[in-house]
């Protein structure tokens, strides 16, 4: 029996930063809300797609559900490589303003790097089951810690890791699964901010691999937020 990684339901109302960006009105990614008309995902999940297609639905927790907000335009991180996935996040503007409540709130993004062990929530609408691509309609969250460096390195010999990722094991194990979702947060659990976007995994079924995200500390500044 292959372990896999646990994860749970969730709500909005506990995370009510989460976004799902849509394409065509498709989910492909999260987001996370970083102001009125500010929103934070994955570079991958929007280079080079036609603006007139892509917006967010917010405010649900259900990904299909929620209002929807066309985007006026995105601004891929400058440092951004695509074929490495470096530097892996992607500045989105709203056309108009998002109305905050219960419901929809911005997240607080962390100004340092989080210590290793550091335990972290990485909600959004992950992969379910390894090779099935089965993707839920309900919000989850994967409970993760974080690891070294060096003990990214180890997981991934094959694998770039720059200093610009932290690394994430599944902090519990059962017969749920999966894989956070891409460009989703991951929220520090003491403060409640955010100290990475999710941007890349290998398995699901492999808990030894960890979740690999873009670091918000030293990638987003103040010109962006």
């Amino acid at each position: 029996m292959s372990v896999m990684r646990k994860i749970h339901n969730a709500r909005i109302e506990d995370y009510p930063y989460l976004v799902s960006v849509r394409f065509k009105d498709d989910h492909r990614c999260a987001g996370s809300i970083l102001s009125e008309d500010k929103l934070l995902t994955a570079a991958h999940c929007v280079n080079h797609l036609p603006i007139e297609h892509l917006g967010v639905r917010v405010g649900s927790s259900i990904h299909f559900e929620g209002e929807y907000f066309p985007l006026r335009s995105f601004e891929i991180h400058p440092l951004y490589h695509s074929p490495k996935l470096d530097c892996d996040i992607a500045f989105l503007k709203l056309q108009r303003n998002l109305t905050f409540g219960p419901t929809v709130q911005p997240i607080e993004l962390k100004e340092s790097r989080p210590l290793d062990g550091t335990r972290a929530a990485s909600p959004g609408w992950g992969i379910m089951r390894d090779g099935l691509f089965y993707r839920p309609d309900r919000m989850k969250v994967l409970t993760v810690r974080l690891i070294s460096q060096e003990a990214c390195w180890r997981s991934y010999p094959n694998e770039f890791i720059s200093n610009q990722m932290i690394c994430a094991r599944p902090n519990e194990l059962g017969d749920d699964t999966c894989q956070a979702t891409q460009g989703g947060p991951l929220v520090e659990k003491s403060t409640g901010k955010q100290i990475g976007v999710m941007s890349w995994g290998i398995s699901c079924t492999q808990p030894e691999l960890p979740n690999v995200y873009a670091s918000v500390h030293n990638l987003v500044t103040s010109r962006y937020v």
